[in-house]
This record gives structure tokens, C-alpha cells and sequence, in this order.
């Protein structure tokens, strides 16, 4: 498991904690409110509200300026925690991911709500896994 350095005092939540939190929450196009979120809002609010860790740069920056100046690294191999960059039907999309049933997304669709995606159920859908990203600060 990556080391997750938090600005607060909590202490870090189980992979099953996080996931029980969110889990059926709507999708709401724009970003996240108070109960509802894209996909982009979902991962930035797993990480401010649940982890307590609040991120100056959002990861797609990173990708964007070759992580010069960005509180992300890419890794190889995905680490609970990690935000999974992720390209659906040419469109980009974003998840969080966990290590439950051998690995997956936890991540919000239109439609769907927030939910959980298996590796090997994301092997039978329309999307590509492009990047994983931990967060370095």
C-alpha cells in the first residue's frame, strides 16, 4: 500500500470505509455537490473529504506538463488509493482505485451513480486504463 500523507489529523480510512461511503451516490455533470459528483468530482472529493488530504493541482495537470510542477506521480502498477486516468468511448474518465476482488474503480457514470468496477469486468466494457496516479505531497 503507497504511504498516504494526510494534512489532518485522521487516521486513514479502510478501502471498504470509503467505498460504503460512496457507493450509489448520483452523478451530477459539473463536478461534485454536496451528495453528487462526476467522475473528476468524485476523485477530488475521495481525497479531501475522505482521506483528508487537500490537493493544490488536480492529476490532469500533471499529464499535461509532464508532472513538472504537479503534486501527482504516475505509477506503474496501481496502489490503493491511486486516481486511475481512464479513456471510455474517446472521452476521458476518472476512478479511484481499491484492491477488493482482485483489484478495481470505484468511479462515477452518468446514469449509474457512483459504483464499483472490477477489473475483470472492466476487461468486457469500452474502457481503456490509461494511467495511474499517487498523489506525492
Amino acid at each position: 500500500m503507497i504511504a498516504i500523507q494526510q494534512q489532518s489529523s485522521q487516521p486513514c480510512p479502510s478501502e471498504l470505509d470509503v467505498a460504503m461511503r460512496y457507493l450509489g451516490k448520483p452523478w451530477k455533470a459539473g463536478g461534485r455537490g454536496p451528495d453528487a459528483f462526476d467522475c473528476y468530482g468524485l476523485c477530488m472529493d475521495i481525497y479531501q473529504n475522505a482521506l483528508g488530504i487537500a490537493t493544490g493541482h488536480d492529476f490532469t495537470a500533471f499529464h499535461a506538463h509532464d508532472g513538472t510542477l504537479s503534486e501527482w506521480r504516475k505509477i506503474v502498477r496501481p496502489a490503493p488509493f491511486c486516481v486511475v486516468l481512464m479513456r471510455s468511448c474517446g472521452q476521458a474518465h476518472a476512478g479511484i482505485w481499491l484492491s477488493a476482488d482482485h483489484g478495481g474503480v470505484l468511479h462515477c457514470v452518468c446514469g449509474r451513480g457512483v459504483i464499483f468496477t472490477t477489473t475483470e469486468q472492466l476487461r468486457h466494457m469500452p474502457i481503456q486504463i490509461e494511467a495511474y496516479y499517487e498523489h506525492v505531497k
